[in-house]
C-alpha cells in the first residue's frame, strides 16, 4: 500500500494541497482496506444514497413548488 501511495504522490506532485490532504488522513484511508471485501462493498453502498439524493435535487432544483404536497409527490414520482 505504501508503494502505491508514493506513486500516487509522484503522479500528483504539482498539487500539493492535494497531497497535504492525503497525507494528513492516509492512515484513516489505510484503514479501510483492513476490513474484507464484503465489509468494503456495504460501505461504498452509501454511493447509492448520494446518487438518490442527487436525482432529489435535479428536481426540486428547477422549480418553485406552491406547497409541499406538491414536492412530495415529485420526490415520490422521482424514487
Amino acid at each position: 500500500m505504501k508503494g502505491e501511495f508514493e506513486s500516487f504522490k509522484q503522479q500528483w506532485a504539482a498539487y500539493q494541497g492535494t497531497l497535504d490532504v492525503w497525507r494528513r488522513n492516509f492512515n484513516h484511508v489505510e484503514q479501510l482496506y483492513d476490513y474484507g471485501s464484503a465489509i468494503r462493498r456495504v460501505m461504498y453502498t452509501t454511493n447509492s444514497v448520494e446518487n438518490v439524493h442527487s436525482s432529489f435535487r435535479k428536481v426540486t432544483k428547477k422549480e418553485a413548488f406552491p406547497n409541499e404536497n406538491a414536492l412530495l409527490k415529485v420526490l415520490y414520482l422521482r424514487i
